[in-house]
């Protein structure tokens, strides 16, 4: 019954009631056709009360409205260092400065918190109002740092096509993923750990809950080191179970009323960085149960979602031995800019001397709270708007890096390892250069057949094997005490080898391997971050993004991975699976350096071809067949015309 006005955007929205009524028809009306301004009217349609007549005919003004795609952004410290604290900081407030990211807004709740109201009003009034980001230097560079890169990195992904964005970050340091549930979904799962906030209550009901009642595009998670000493878990337990579950858990709650928030709506993360391990063996087995035990997502467990890997995003400088014996000397300066190592005094002489670049570098950005909080957060939002860009919003390309499909012991003392094509979406697999000082491999083989364990944790001083993969402790000892051995892993070369695949030398593991392993540990660097290293190592800086297998094109890193060999093949453990073959190892003929693309393969299979009838011209066909072709020892003949034309694995890339 409503006129239609190409001026007006008609809504119906849940607002604060009108008086005793709560049935309302709201319309915001442009203020001229071509204003950016609006004004809301809210109309009583039953059980108003005639004092409220004055109250019906009010008009209010708004100005500067988006309509467009608001992230909720949640978590712990990851999520709460504010941009401050980041290298990239001055790069963006000078692109804002000069016009750009004005389609974005921001809001924080976690300065001022979420009223205990849990109304509309409470969730509206908290903390940092909504803002542009050119209207205040100062509270910008507090904001979200992980929550601001991403919806930026956004802006430069999509482009014109670029939505209005609305960032709304909610963080709590410290807290687990317990903390951001309710108890009738932490009950589904086993192994949980205690909350840690709001004297153990948590923050879902107070922070959460009010959140509910706002239409949004999806989230975005960043959260995982207070978890980090629990059990990682299967479908069943720990981590993984919950992680799942709490993405379920958000969907129903924001979409119980129809037309708001998609019953699927995207769910975004961002694994564990390796300073948020806290020293924690194993933190390849929490970024699995961050995949919900897949290994990449979206998978069977959680789908619509997508993700950004920041196992290779440390802090470059994260030996904590400048930092902790106060090396740096504020007042000694050169250029003006950088501040110089403390002079040598006593037994910190050997140590601050070797701090130089380490103090430069803190001089133009400090920590937020130490080096367990990574600087180059950019990094981060860029990989989680590239996986959104193509999840979310549609994008061709690769919104993940290389994922394991298999593997395949060969003959000659090597292991080629398969990446899953279809995700690639176009891109090669290749091995950037880690022959420099700095860098190494990561790829590790097992040679003890009983060293296998997913999940290992101290305590009491010793070792325990948590999970061996199949949910049990694992091998121990007559002490109880999980006892591998130093050389249980072996860290050993690679190279790439095709289009999807890279190979393994087996030379430092004498030939052995019984399980393997990819970025599982540490960081890509070689020397030890623990603590004071040999010669200027403390003052060394770990490249960022610096482990070797990545994507051609976007250098999105592969996921890490472990697996078992079994029969000469991967054996992922459940549900992650990782035996993809075709059985192909025919008469081979090397090829090393040319990529199995369906173009080289017609043309090697029309030379092959050609050959054959070469030779059945002069020597007959009957001779052939009858005197039998020898076969390359190791391999079997199989029909070429019989290969499938899908997304299957070869197990390499070389024909005979």
């Amino acid at each position: 019954s409503i006129p239609l006005d190409p001026n007006v955007f008609y809504f119906r929205a849940r607002l604060p009631p009108i008086g005793t009524s709560s049935n309302v028809i709201n319309t915001l009306k442009k203020t001229a056709p071509t204003s950016h301004s609006y004004s809301i009217y809210a109309r009583c349609k039953s059980g108003c009360l005639e004092e409220e007549e004055a109250k019906r005919s009010k008009v209010v003004s708004i100005h500067d409205v988006k309509f467009g795609d608001v992230w909720v952004c949640l978590g712990e410290q990851d999520m709460t260092i504010p941009l401050e604290y980041t290298f990239s900081r001055n790069a963006s407030y000078e692109r804002v400065q000069h016009g750009g990211y004005a389609n974005i807004r921001y809001k924080s709740l976690t300065a001022g918190g979420v009223a205990k109201g849990g109304t509309v009003d409470d969730v509206a009034g908290g903390g940092m109002q909504w803002s542009k980001p050119s209207n205040s230097r100062s509270d910008f560079m507090k904001y979200s740092s992980a929550c601001w890169y991403f919806a930026e990195s956004l802006v430069d992904q999509l482009g014109t096509d670029a939505p209005p964005i609305g960032l709304l970050e909610l963080s709590h340091p410290s807290s687990r993923i317990e903390d951001w549930v309710d108890d009738a979904t932490i009950v589904e799962c086993t192994d949980t750990l205690p909350r840690l906030t709001n004297g153990g209550r948590g923050v879902y009901e107070r922070d959460v809950a009010p959140l509910t009642q706002l239409s949004i595009k999806g989230w975005l998670w960043y959260q995982g080191s207070s978890n980090i000493e629990g059990r990682y878990g299967n479908t069943t337990s720990g981590y993984t179970c919950l992680l799942p579950k709490i993405i379920d858990a958000y969907r129903k709650a924001w979409s119980r009323h129809p037309g708001t928030t998609k019953e699927n709506a995207p769910f975004g993360l961002v694994t564990l960085h390796p300073s948020g391990a806290a020293g924690h063996p194993d933190a390849g087995g929490f970024r699995l149960a961050q995949t919900a035990g897949y290994g990449t997502i979206p998978n069977d467990a959680m789908p619509n979602t997508f993700f950004a890997s920041a196992y290779d995003l440390n802090d470059p400088f994260d030996d904590a031995t400048c930092y902790g014996r106060g090396c740096c000397d504020p007042n000694i300066v050169f250029g003006n800019k950088e501040m110089a190592p403390k002079p040598c005094v006593g037994s910190a002489c050997d140590v601050c001397s070797q701090c130089r670049d380490f103090c430069e570098t803190l001089s133009r950005t400090n920590y937020y709270e130490g080096p367990n909080n990574p600087r180059p957060k950019r990094f981060v939002g860029e990989r989680l708007a590239r996986s959104a860009a193509v999840e979310v919003y549609g994008k061709p390309g690769d919104g993940v890096g290389p994922t394991i499909a298999g593997c395949r012991v060969m003959n000659d003392d090597t292991i080629v390892v398969h990446f899953r094509r279809k995700l690639l979406g176009g891109e090669r697999v290749e091995v950037q250069d880690y022959d420099a000082e700095l860098t190494m491999s990561k790829m590790e083989v097992m040679v003890d057949p009983e060293a296998f364990c997913l999940q290992t944790k101290y305590v009491n001083g010793k070792m325990v094997c948590v999970d061996d993969g199949s949910g049990n402790a694992g091998p121990i000892d007559g002490g109880g005490v999980y006892n591998p051995g130093s050389g249980a892993w072996v860290p050993v070369d690679i190279e790439s080898a095709g289009p999807a695949e890279i190979r393994v030398n087996l030379t430092k593991s004498g030939g052995v391997a019984f399980a393997i392993r990819y970025a599982w540990d540490g960081t890509c660097c070689s020397y030890d971050p623990s603590g004071i290293t040999v010669g200027d190592e403390v003052s060394r800086a770990c490249p960022v993004a610096s482990c070797p297998i990545v994507g051609n094109e976007t250098m999105l890193p592969a996921d890490p991975f472990v697996a078992r060999i079994v029969g000469g093949k991967c054996e992922c453990m459940a549900p992650q699976t990782c035996d993809a073959s075709l059985g192909v190892q025919a008469f081979r003929f090397r090829m090393r350096d040319v990529p199995l693309t369906e173009e080289n393969f017609l043309i090697a299979s029309g030379s092959l071809l050609a050959f054959i009838l070469f030779i059945c011209f002069i020597c007959t066909c009957r001779a052939i067949c009858a005197g039998g072709r020898p076969e390359k020892e190791g391999y079997e003949m199989v029909d070429l015309g019989a290969l499938p034309q899908d997304d299957t694995e070869l197990e390499e890339h070389e024909v005979w």
